[in-house]
């Protein structure tokens, strides 16, 4: 599946989440890998956790981390809060194999069959 956020009602969409998903997005060379669970939420909120998620293990690293590592990631978080203001358009692209990961509403997301 592939959603292209283009103005701020696509960040306030739903999207549903399996646990067997992966999400990437492109333009940042950002991915996120499956978790085992279930998520329904907003893009917006989505795209948050993973700041919030990154920002946690930055912290964490503070006594033992590598500072050239900590840095990359912040710089990772900077550009997703860039996309939580939509400073421009981005690809979010699910790779879904069970086929349950939806987005509400679904105009203008484009689903493709997966490669074997």
């Amino acid at each position: 599946m592939r959603l292209r956020v283009k103005e701020k009602n696509d960040l306030w969409r739903v999207f549903m989440k399996s646990p067997g998903a992966e999400v990437e997005i492109p333009e940042i060379e950002f991915y996120v890998g499956a978790d085992s669970k279930r998520v329904v939420d907003s893009v917006y909120n989505h795209v948050a956790t993973a700041v919030f998620n990154l920002e946690s293990h930055v912290a964490q690293m503070a006594t033992s981390g590598n500072e050239e590592e900590r840095k990359g990631i912040m710089e990772t978080v900077e550009k997703l809060r860039a996309l939580l203001d939509l400073n421009g358009e981005f690809t979010i692209v699910v790779t879904d194999r069970e086929g349950t990961c939806a987005f509400k509403p679904s105009e203008g997301v484009e689903i493709e069959p997966l490669s074997t």
